[in-house]
């Protein structure tokens, strides 16, 4: 067996390329590596090698993944293709897999580059093999059941009333486990509801224009859900569709837990940084400011601002910890209004100047919720008072019944935030709100609520600002 691996590398960085190499030979690998910039230095690698996996930067001056994508799509070349990024948003990776990129990762978590481009090229074979097998179907009954049972797919011709004519399966797809009972079955009596609906539109599709058709779908197999990927393609005949099914219901649930976990410790992660660094920063000035005075009032103040510089960094610390289970703890039925009383008031004990003024009148306010809906409100709270150099600092707090659910309105007299940073306050690329914005709109979506931001005074952004949380009402079980 051997380790030799031809990497076609789309990267303008010689230092991302050595750590690339690095990495590959860490995990045992003999890299030839090949770097390009450029389309046409990309066309002429793909005319006079075969590669075994192409690796992309995202962000380059001459060239970018779309038209990578596109070079290799018109040379009708199914490789691997991995998008290595320094930053890129959820949205932008998952349009880059729409058009075709099989993974992506960002630079700073190159640990799992290794196990994604074993993952890929496994899968490249594996559609590889499907094609291989779809094109053995002209040959012997027998052939083509060896062929799949190896496989672990299930593979079944229908017919342009979706009826199944052939039918080979290693595992038994849909209700029905005897493979013999499944010819001149209707496809809605293997895979039922809109699931046979969209079979019947693709072969429709398939036998209109003769092109392969990919879907990925459910169906509940013993009342559990199972997950499919199933390819669709014209038979020799012209008159029939051969659909290769495959069993992808742990790479589903594998996939989505680790995009949940990475986009949320990415998100925290960074934004961790960049508070802290400002801290720190501001502690760095005042000590050596410090050095060069003497023993006066101005040596206090400076003390008392590294202190108070120190404690906002546990506190973001604190805060982040304080969540991390947020994704997996469970939800309960909570009041609203009780839940905001009681943080008001133990906010109020710990921020004795800052005056609060509460409405919430409601008698009851069912949501599902847990116990960082303390967290939440009490974020609110501290972001409308820490701002704020008011002699004067007032909150005003409501609740109110709002469209199938309840408003939470945390309003404060600072300085407001200009409009221009409103529209980017919660995103996290921009990083114009701290640990508590970011962390208050994951609860939030958490809850199945949203969180906004507004003027206080309607068009008056300078009169202080208003955090509206819209929570849904729980539903009577």
């Amino acid at each position: 067996m051997t380790n030799d691996l031809r990497v076609l590398c789309i990267e303008d960085s010689e230092d991302d390329v050595i750590l690339l190499r690095r990495n590959l030979k860490k995990e045992g690998y003999d890299p030839l590596i090949k770097q390009i910039t450029n389309a046409e230095e990309m066309r002429e690698a793909l005319s006079i090698e075969n590669w075994d996996v192409v690796i992309c930067d995202y962000l380059m001056p001459d060239f970018d993944v779309e038209s990578a994508l596109d070079i290799l799509q018109m040379n009708n070349l199914d490789i691997p293709f991995i998008i290595v990024s320094g930053t890129i948003s959820d949205e932008a990776a998952v349009a880059m897999m729409k058009l075709g990129a099989h993974d992506y990762l960002t630079k700073d978590n190159l640990s799992r580059l290794v196990p994604a481009i074993r993952r890929e090229i496994d899968e490249a074979k594996i559609r590889q093999m499907q094609r291989d097998s779809e094109d053995a179907l002209q040959e012997s009954e027998q052939r083509h059941r060896m062929l799949v049972d190896s496989m672990g797919d299930t593979v079944f011709v229908l017919d342009k009333d979706c009826k199944v004519s052939e039918y080979y399966s290693s595992f038994g797809f849909g209700e029905i486990k005897d493979p013999e009972k499944m010819v001149g079955k209707h496809i809605d009596e293997i895979v039922p509801g809109t699931n046979a609906a969209l079979f019947e539109n693709i072969v429709a599709r398939v036998l209109a224009d003769g092109k392969l058709m990919l879907i990925d779908s459910f169906i509940h197999i013993d009342g559990i859900q199972k997950w499919f990927s199933a390819s669709l393609n014209l038979h020799e005949d012209k008159e029939h569709v051969v659909v290769a099914a495959r069993d992808i219901s742990d790479i589903k649930a594998a996939e989505e837990e680790i995009r949940a976990a990475h986009r949320m410790a990415t998100l925290y992660l960074d934004i961790m940084g960049h508070d802290i660094r400002n801290y720190l920063q501001a502690m760095l000035i005042s000590s050596d400011l410090l050095l060069d005075s003497s023993r006066s009032v101005r040596e206090q103040e400076l003390l008392e601002r590294i202190s108070d510089s120190i404690k906002r960094c546990e506190d973001i610390i604190s805060n982040v910890q304080a969540t991390g289970d947020l994704l997996s703890s469970p939800r309960k039925s909570m009041c609203l209004c009780k839940s905001v009383k009681e943080t008001v008031h133990e906010f109020e004990k710990e921020n004795e100047l800052v005056k609060v003024n509460l409405q919430c009148d409601i008698p009851k306010a069912p949501i599902s919720a847990n116990e960082h809906i303390h967290t939440l409100i009490m974020n609110l709270l501290t972001n409308a008072s820490k701002h704020n150099l008011e002699e004067n600092n007032r909150i005003w707090v409501e609740v109110r019944e709002a469209d199938g659910g309840y408003d939470v309105l945390v309003s404060d007299n600072g300085p407001g935030i200009p409009n221009t940073k409103k529209t980017e306050l919660f995103n996290p690329e921009r990083r114009f709100g701290g640990v508590g914005i970011h962390q208050s709109k994951q609860i939030t979506e958490k809850y199945g609520g949203c969180i906004s931001v507004q003027d206080r005074i309607d068009g008056n952004s300078s009169e202080g600002a208003c955090f509206k949380i819209w929570l849904p009402r729980q539903k009577p079980q």
